[in-house]
């Protein structure tokens, strides 16, 4: 019974590669182009950390032009510091630019752009002192560089990595700080 459960294991594996294969061989040559060309549509999500808490992400992305996108999207950043909680809520629009590819699996695209969004800051519940922070709620906006490398894992699904720096004009928390997330990337179309 194991060597028949075996046997069949590897036969739908093969036919999932043999299957697979076909696809990605269909059209080797032009799949770099399917990828990153002009009205090529994707959505992301990522989670991850910066350098005083965790964040998620989620983009829209649309190629303009080939290996050139724009890229809007929303952030929010949530992190504990002393005896006050703040927490990032951000709208961001993004370019980027896809500055490298190995073969038709892995790209790496550099993303830059600005934000705007509010800071709000409170203390922990638990706070047995009396919290006063002038301005409580504050608009934050700046701008981000980063590196973002892809792995397409099927035609349409791939994971990737994102590292930003990102400067904060009137946050009481410093100017600079960093955003690294992993996360996934569909292709609509």
């Amino acid at each position: 019974m194991k060597k028949i459960t075996l046997f069949v294991l590897l036969l739908l594996c093969k036919f999932f590669i043999a299957a697979q294969t076909y696809n990605e061989n269909e059209d080797v040559k032009f799949n770099l182009a399917l990828r990153h060309i002009k009205g090529i549509q994707t959505v992301d999500g990522s989670y991850g950390f910066t350098a005083l808490g965790s964040c998620i992400e989620v983009n829209y992305s649309e190629f303009l032009f080939q290996k050139v996108f724009i890229m809007p999207g929303i952030n929010i950043e949530a992190a504990g510091i002393g005896l006050s909680v703040f927490k990032d809520y951000t709208a961001h629009l993004g370019f980027g630019w896809t500055v490298y590819h190995i073969g038709q699996r892995f790209y790496v695209n550099f993303p830059f752009g600005v934000f705007l969004g509010v800071e709000t800051i409170k203390p922990y519940q638990d706070a047995s002192i009396d919290f006063s922070y002038v301005g409580a709620n504050k608009f934050i906006c700046g701008g981000f560089i980063g590196i973002n490398p892809e792995f397409f894992l099927f035609k349409r699904l791939s994971i990737m990595a994102t590292v930003k720096e990102m400067y904060i004009w009137n946050c009481p928390f410093g100017d600079f700080k960093y955003e690294v997330m992993g996360g996934l990337r569909f292709s609509i179309n």
